[in-house]
């Protein structure tokens, strides 16, 4: 959808940050996971 894309591309962009989020989440589960853990086991 070509027109979509020129009359709302903040909205384009947005949906392929989450798209590309989602992707990376579901290739690598395991990096998801050890971030969170990192995440968790670095708090002061």
């Amino acid at each position: 959808m070509p027109d979509g894309r020129i009359e709302r591309p903040e909205l384009t962009y947005a949906i392929d940050i989450a798209t590309g989020t989602i992707g990376a989440t579901l290739l690598h589960p395991s990096a998801a996971k050890s971030v969170d853990i990192g995440a968790i086991s670095h708090r002061p």
